[in-house]
């Protein structure tokens, strides 16, 4: 999640934020079932 006043340059931040929506999902790689399936995760701010 790009956050304004960053140490890292906004292209960099955009190219990163749009890498990380563009990612498979892991369940579709490994076709695991749905119903057996836990995520967690939190954004980061970078």
């Amino acid at each position: 999640m790009p956050a304004p006043g960053a140490g890292m340059a906004h292209s960099r931040e955009s190219s990163l934020a749009a890498m990380s929506r563009n990612a498979g999902s892991v369940v579709e790689y490994f076709r695991l079932p749905d119903n057996a399936v836990v995520e967690l995760g939190t954004r980061v701010q970078i």
